[in-house]
């Protein structure tokens, strides 16, 4: 299973924005500040062990405005490969950002 320590060793090496992420990120208007920020105050909130070729996790965290982002990522041999980024909408997640509200999805 995917953890902390696994994604902070990953997170050192580098940073790897897929080309969809790259273009999800832009248009939502998230820079890559904002993305390493919430690295040092995060959560895991999802695993998804079945993902290939690496198993993802969803992360909340906030940057250091307070803002939340969710961040869908996967830590490889090469860094962390960042699959997406958004920011959690309340009408689709709880009021802590760490649970959808069911049969919701925004990813």
């Amino acid at each position: 299973m995917v953890n902390k320590k696994e994604l902070s060793i990953a997170f050192e090496k580098d940073l790897l924005i897929k080309k969809h992420a790259y273009h999800r990120i832009r248009k939502r208007g998230i820079n890559l500040k904002r993305i390493e920020e919430v690295f040092n105050n995060d959560d895991i909130i999802e695993v998804y062990e079945d993902d290939r070729p690496y198993p993802s996790v969803l992360l909340l965290g906030f940057d250091k405005a307070n803002m939340p982002l969710h961040i869908v990522c996967a830590p490889s041999e090469k860094g962390l490969i960042i699959i997406t980024v958004y920011i959690p909408d309340s009408k689709l997640w709880d009021s802590t950002l760490k649970n959808r509200i069911k049969g919701e999805t925004d990813i």
